[in-house]
């Protein structure tokens, strides 16, 4: 192998690596946004659960009342 064809291959093996990492970190930080969103889904999830659990548990209270009557 020549010396020249060395230093082609060599730089372009740092080339190929370097877009590699970049793409690489591209991916992560879309990770970490995805991330967020799908915690803002979850929570706005548990408070309408939490809501939905409060309507039942009161629906429940005057079934019992009107039972009684």
């Amino acid at each position: 192998m020549d010396f020249w064809t060395m230093i082609v291959l060599i730089a372009a093996i740092g080339a190929i690596s370097d877009i590699i990492k970049t793409k690489r970190n591209n991916d992560i930080k879309k990770g970490k946004r995805n991330d967020n969103e799908v915690s803002q889904i979850v929570t706005g999830l548990n408070k309408r659960i939490e809501n939905l659990e409060t309507i039942i548990l009161e629906k429940e209270r005057i079934r019992r009342f009107e039972v009684l009557k």
